[in-house]
């Protein structure tokens, strides 16, 4: 008798559990994304934009780091080494990985991946023999300025964004 009231009242706690569950997901489907989700989702960022904003925050940085003629050579080598590849227009196409079977697409991301982790690779190369020139002024001004998310692109606002940040 009492395994068959444990039964019925686990089933029950199962059920309300399972019907809660779903309901929350009905909601959360039926939920529209707000105006910033949907505009980070559908907006791209063009190439020339994102090699403006980066020239812009490296000649930013190079001010503040008041580098000195000694110092020069190694800040031009180090921007040469940070100029991201240009990506080709099958690489850029994603609709080619939505095609492709799932092991194949697997294979190809883990590509791009290694291609990705040689050049960061290549890129921390760059940046050790540039910091190592700094002073360790410098080098406390470059941590300060290089943290990640330091200097996301600002977009300009939209209807719906709500309050900018000044």
């Amino acid at each position: 008798m009492k395994n068959t009231k444990r039964f019925f009242v686990m089933a029950a706690l199962a059920a309300t559990f399972s019907s809660t569950l779903s309901v929350n997901a009905a909601a959360a489907d039926q939920m529209p994304l707000s105006a910033g989700a949907q505009k980070s989702s559908s907006q791209k960022i063009s190439p020339e934009t994102m090699r403006e904003h980066m020239a812009k925050r490296q000649s930013m940085l190079h001010d503040q780091l008041k580098l000195t003629p000694a110092q020069e050579p190694a800040w031009k080598t180090y921007l040469a080494a940070m100029v991201p590849p240009s990506m080709s227009k099958a690489e850029q196409d994603t609709t080619a990985l939505e095609k492709m079977s799932a092991p194949d697409r697997m294979e190809k991301m883990l590509e791009m991946t290694k291609i990705r982790e040689a050049l960061m690779t290549s890129h921390l190369a760059a940046l050790k023999t540039f910091y190592a020139v700094l002073t360790p002024s410098q080098q406390q001004i470059f941590d300060q300025q290089t943290r990640p998310g330091r200097h996301r692109m600002q977009h300009p606002p939209t209807a719906g964004d709500g309050p900018t940040k000044g």
